[in-house]
């Protein structure tokens, strides 16, 4: 049951929705799903000073039915038995994941693997793996072409996080970095702001651009990426400010690419801009909180995603234990609040939206378990399918639709 739902009537009214075509277009596309696979990254570190990871942990293979919710691990991939985040190369031959190895005695030490990847199975074989001289290696992407590998550590030398590009090899294995920088500065929280800390790296809908929330500076660092180099270099606007004690921590576009979403860890607020990809400029346009006013406990924002037509955004909260659903106005750019629905468990870090826009699969790191709900295409609110994944510490969600 939701913990707290607005009427529909007032989203199906929205003059810029279309509500006869968007089921249409999730079953052309299901219809051609041959199999849905789930990626999920578990890990026993659930803070940066956790101890060893145990055996039970690794990136999970599963496979998840769109018609009803039930999911089932087809495989487990032990090379990496920590991994805080996983990325897809676009051509989905390739598979990168951080890895946090924390050897007996040997202090910490952190990596980006590269794993070949088999889109009509789903199986990886690994392949390399390159430093990510970091302590807490906390997200991997690659840029749109593919051809380079972007990563963050949050915490590292002077507890600063870093960043990092890897060029990918012609086999998809990682070559030695091609950029390393710490960016300067701290925040108003004693306890969580006392230095810069990098949460996720991306590109913008251009490829020109790769925006980095840092969570301990309260900023979106926004820089220009050499294509041919990989390196990067500050953007005209070096960066996005967010409200101080924020903590700005991972951020989506919108399909149409007019619009940028940065979900705040500290204050669990999402703030939007508008996008001018033309004068790389960033619009402020508001802040929403993710959690019902009276609740007064302590509350953590973690992921952020939109589904595939472009017409929800979600989030999730930890402590709360929900997911924020909201509608987004196409031509503004302004979120409208529908509603939250519990995840049934505890700290949902990571979640993921299956390509169709079917599904909604929540992690609950704390609660050691996996859930799924369905996503009603018409008004984004969400309904338990009763089915749950046991797996100890899930922290990140990757779906792939196998090719026919």
């Amino acid at each position: 049951m939701p913990i707290a739902l607005l009427p529909k009537i007032a989203l199906c009214a929205r003059p810029t929705f279309r509500p006869d075509y968007f089921p249409i277009w999730r079953a052309a596309l299901t219809q051609n799903t041959k199999d849905l696979l789930l990626y999920i990254a578990s890990s026993s570190f659930r803070f940066v000073d956790d101890p060893q990871a145990g055996d039970d942990t690794g990136i999970f293979v599963v496979r998840l039915s769109l018609d009803s919710g039930a999911m089932e691990i087809v495989d487990t991939v032990r090379d990496i038995p920590s991994s805080q985040y996983m990325t897809i190369s676009p051509n989905r031959n390739h598979f990168y994941a951080t890895y946090l190895e924390r050897p007996a005695d040997k202090g910490k030490s952190s990596w980006i693997c590269a794993f070949s990847l088999d889109s009509t199975t789903g199986q990886v074989q690994y392949l390399n793996r390159q430093a990510g001289d970091g302590d807490s290696p906390c997200h991997v992407s690659t840029d749109q072409t593919g051809r380079w590998v972007l990563s963050v550590s949050y915490t590292g030398v002077d507890d600063r996080g870093s960043v990092c590009v890897f060029p990918v090899l012609a086999d998809g294995s990682l070559g030695a970095r091609t950029t390393y920088l710490q960016h300067e500065g701290s925040g108003v929280n004693p306890d969580r702001q006392q230095a810069s800390h990098p949460h996720m790296i991306v590109t913008d809908p251009t490829n020109q651009l790769v925006l980095v929330p840092d969570l301990g500076i309260d900023k979106v660092m926004v820089y220009r990426l050499d294509h041919e180099t990989g390196t990067l270099t500050p953007h005209d606007v070096p960066w996005l400010r967010l409200a101080d004690g924020a903590g700005p921590r991972h951020l989506v576009f919108h399909p149409n690419g007019q619009f940028l979403y940065v979900i705040n860890e500290l204050n669990s607020t999402v703030t939007s801009f508008r996008y001018d990809a033309a004068q790389g400029t960033f619009e402020p346009l508001e802040t929403v909180s993710t959690i019902p006013d009276d609740f007064t406990a302590n509350n953590q924002c973690a992921n952020i995603h939109i589904e595939p037509s472009g017409r929800f955004l979600y989030g999730s909260n930890r402590g709360h234990n929900s997911i924020v659903i909201y509608a987004i106005d196409s031509e503004t750019g302004r979120l409208e609040l529908v509603g939250f629905e519990s995840t049934l468990g505890e700290w949902p870090r990571g979640f993921a939206i299956d390509p169709t826009g079917t599904m909604l699969i929540a992690a609950n790191q704390n609660s050691d378990d996996v859930r799924t709900f369905r996503i009603d295409p018409l008004h984004g609110t969400l309904s338990a399918t009763g089915f749950k994944l046991d797996i100890g510490g899930p922290i990140c969600i990757k779906p792939l639709l196998l090719d026919i």
